[in-house]
């Protein structure tokens, strides 16, 4: 087997990071659609999602709930591995393609709270710490756990037996991609 990238993440962000622009199926002509990031209404308590075509001009409002990417009929969705396996956009489409086809993953965004300060020297984490104070601790944006991203994922997206099945997923996203924007 080829060796594999090393994948380092030091920059902390989530799947609304991607949500500036949603591609997704137009409800009309059923062609590539822009969907807008969602937006909370409260008189209806829900997120409301504006779809616009370029291909016959429609204009849509849907309402869904806080999981839209669940509820929409995204556009980059495939079958793989038994599930779906889906990209909001080409953005989206490319750091999943990165992380998945990386050998080493190290996605850790700062410092955690008992641990050595991410990129610094072993020997100038190893003085004497102050005992910390009982109760609650407060939590900074790099400490929160399982909120990255590339953490978010499910166990058979990232597991090294399905990265074979798992690319070739990706490439045939990133192929659909191409056929749209060529059009």
């Amino acid at each position: 087997m080829p060796d594999l990238p090393a994948l380092r993440t030091r920059s902390y962000f989530r799947l609304s990071t991607f949500e500036d622009e949603i591609l997704v199926q137009c409800p009309k002509c059923r062609r590539c659609a822009n969907a807008k990031a969602p937006s909370y209404d409260r008189s209806k308590r829900k997120y409301l999602v504006h779809i616009s075509c370029l291909h016959c001009a429609a204009q849509h409002d849907v309402g869904t709930d806080s999981d839209y990417w669940n509820h929409l009929n995204l556009w980059l969705k495939v079958s793989c591995c038994g599930d779906a396996l889906w990209a909001l956009n080409a953005r989206h489409l490319t750091s999943l393609e990165v992380f998945v086809a990386a050998g080493l993953r190290d996605t850790r965004a700062g410092p955690s709270r008992n641990g050595p300060v991410y990129g610094s020297s072993p020997s100038s984490e190893t003085k004497h710490r102050e005992p910390r104070a009982a109760g609650p601790q407060p939590t900074h944006g790099w400490q929160r756990r399982n909120t990255h991203m590339y953490s978010r994922l499910p166990a058979w997206l990232t597991s090294a037996k399905n990265r074979p099945d798992v690319l070739r997923g990706l490439r045939k996203l990133r192929t659909k991609l191409a056929r749209t924007t060529q059009s």
